[in-house]
């Protein structure tokens, strides 16, 4: 199994019990019973809820008494959408069960039990319900408004930075200048089906004396040879993570990042 590139930057833990409602129960029940503690349906079980400065994290139980054999993976489409403002936020990596295209091949039929790890973009303060969208992996009225933030001294992240980019379906989301890198969060929604990845020659430029800083890390995307085929419409959330960018530096240009789409994603004028 191919681990992911993801760095974990959970610096700090506060979890509660969670409060939730999923599917099964509208299903399969006349009556849902919501904000169950620790609710389970058939499969899944959410288990632990983190917030800090890098992420929302959802830790859920998988048991499958009977799983047949062929292939594990988490959607890419997986998500956690705002109930109030409808707001998405898209799933940047996972572990334990990592994320599509990478998957686990499993040989014989039988039981299967794994902690799946996902990994959100941080959430903000305001945010109080909402619903994990997974398929069956999928859960609603998820009280998050009592899992207080644990914000983290050591980085500096920039929300919503300003950058030149032709391709309108790519967005810088943040930057995260941590852990001696600097990771750069996107999303990219497909404006037509199509294969997706990465270039490991993706580098940061400095404009105003060509230094590059070489891609480290990858999270959440594809890289090479290895590709991931999205449906029109749909969304996917990844992180670079480079060669930490020293403070003096005022702007990047990111060069050459995906390897399937004509003339690259190019990305100029970042503002650090």
């Amino acid at each position: 199994m191919k681990k992911s590139a993801l760095v974990l930057l959970m610096l700090s833990v506060f979890t509660l019990a969670v409060r939730a409602q999923n599917y099964f129960d509208d299903k399969w029940f006349d009556t849902p019973v919501k904000h169950r503690i620790t609710y389970t349906n058939e499969r899944y079980r959410i288990t632990k809820i983190v917030r800090n400065s890098y992420w929302t994290v959802f830790e859920v139980m998988y048991d499958d008494p009977y799983c047949f054999a062929g292939s594990l993976y988490v959607d890419y489409t997986v998500s956690l959408q705002d109930q109030d403002t409808g707001k998405m936020y898209w799933l940047v990596s996972s572990k334990g069960i990592p994320k599509k295209p990478s998957r686990i091949i499993t040989h014989e039929t039988g039981p299967v039990k794994k902690l799946i790890t996902l990994f959100f973009p941080p959430l903000p303060e305001s945010v109080k319900t909402v619903t994990l969208r997974g398929s069956e992996m999928s859960f609603y009225d998820v009280a998050i408004g009592n899992v207080k933030p644990q914000l983290s001294q050591s980085a500096r992240v920039q929300e919503s930075p300003q950058y030149v980019c032709k391709d309108n379906a790519l967005k810088l989301d943040r930057i995260i200048h941590d852990e001696g890198l600097t990771w750069m969060h996107f999303t990219y929604t497909a404006p037509v089906s199509d294969y997706v990845n990465i270039s490991g020659s993706t580098t940061l430029v400095d404009p105003l004396t060509g230094k590059t800083y070489e891609l480290m890390k990858v999270g959440g995307i594809p890289q090479n040879s290895e590709k991931l085929y999205m449906e029109k419409g749909t969304s996917l959330s990844f992180l670079l993570g480079f060669q930490a960018v020293p403070s003096t530096v005022k702007k990047v240009n990111m060069r050459k990042p995906a390897a399937t789409t004509a003339g690259g994603w190019d990305v100029y004028g970042i503002v650090l």
